[in-house]
């Protein structure tokens, strides 16, 4: 009798341990609703092996998959969680924010044009960005790096308003990188707001180099804004806009 006990002890025993994998897969399961540490909470999707995992966070509506490990540990990041000024998210694809412990270049910039636009401190000092904001498009920092890597090279600074003054949103067809002299040239820049021989508004915010451009006298074009010059080549001034 006692060898017979010990025979179905060591049984029982191999049975539990026959079936620790089972009671694994029932402890997570489809449609359970699990708390990530710093990204909310996020549902069972599938459950394929304990190493595969299909969840999706409620609410960004991210799907990844992960091991049952980090479901238990709640160490799952949701990459489409707004983590900068409640607007831009990194994103899922292959560009990284960090590297080595530091900002990569693309990241850092992505951040400064989002404390640009959206930093109430910083905007105290620099009231210029006062209603600037980013596109959508690039609220996605995958986005914006794809751009940056088709157009960055060293030394060059990210400016919106180049192309236009009046641009305030910061998007793919309105940035470009530019040097720090034309960045310099480009802020000193006067607006000038004159009709064309058509009689057609046409607003100038260097006039030097639209002077350059047009064949005409910078000079001049500048004594006809200042009313001492009824035109030069047709070009007038434009009436103020009431």
């Amino acid at each position: 009798k006692p060898l017979l006990v010990v025979y179905v002890q060591h049984e029982r025993h191999d049975k539990r341990a026959s079936t620790m994998k089972d009671i694994l897969i029932n402890a997570i399961d489809s449609g359970m609703i699990f708390k990530s540490n710093r990204n909310g909470d996020f549902e069972v999707l599938e459950y394929i092996t304990s190493k595969k995992v299909k969840v999706k966070f409620v609410d960004t509506g991210f799907i990844v998959v992960v091991g049952s490990i980090h479901i238990k540990s709640g160490k799952i990041k949701d990459k489409l969680k707004p983590i900068i000024h409640g607007i831009g998210f990194v994103g899922d694809g292959n560009h990284k924010p960090t590297l080595k412990g530091k900002n990569t270049k693309p990241y850092s910039v992505w951040r400064s044009m989002f404390t640009r636009c959206y930093c109430p401190k910083y905007q105290e000092s620099q009231p210029t960005y006062k209603g600037c904001s980013v596109d959508p498009i690039w609220h996605n920092f995958q986005n914006f790096a794809n751009w940056f890597d088709d157009n960055y090279k060293d030394g060059l600074h990210l400016d919106k308003d180049i192309k236009n003054k009046e641009e305030k949103v910061y998007s793919p067809e309105s940035c470009s990188f530019v040097t720090c002299k034309e960045n310099e040239i480009d802020a000193h820049a006067k607006h000038y707001r004159l009709t064309n021989p058509k009689g057609e508004v046409v607003n100038i915010y260097n006039m030097s180099e639209f002077a350059k451009e047009n064949n005409l006298h910078a000079s001049c074009m500048v004594a006809v804004t200042k009313g001492k010059r009824n035109h030069h080549k047709q070009w007038r001034k434009a009436k103020c806009l009431k």
